[in-house]
């Protein structure tokens, strides 16, 4: 991620771990939103 050192704030992650751990939140929050949505809203045909 661009400017990650800078937005990290006081976080010692790097980049490399942050990004897991960044994933599986958008991944949870956009299974979130799937399943509050009436019909495919993420396109994905499910």
């Amino acid at each position: 991620m661009r400017d990650w050192d800078r937005a990290k704030d006081t976080s010692k992650l790097t980049w490399e771990n942050a990004k897991h751990a960044t994933r599986d939140a958008w991944q949870h929050a956009s299974d979130f939103v799937e399943r509050a949505t009436p019909g495919d809203s993420d396109r994905d045909g499910k």
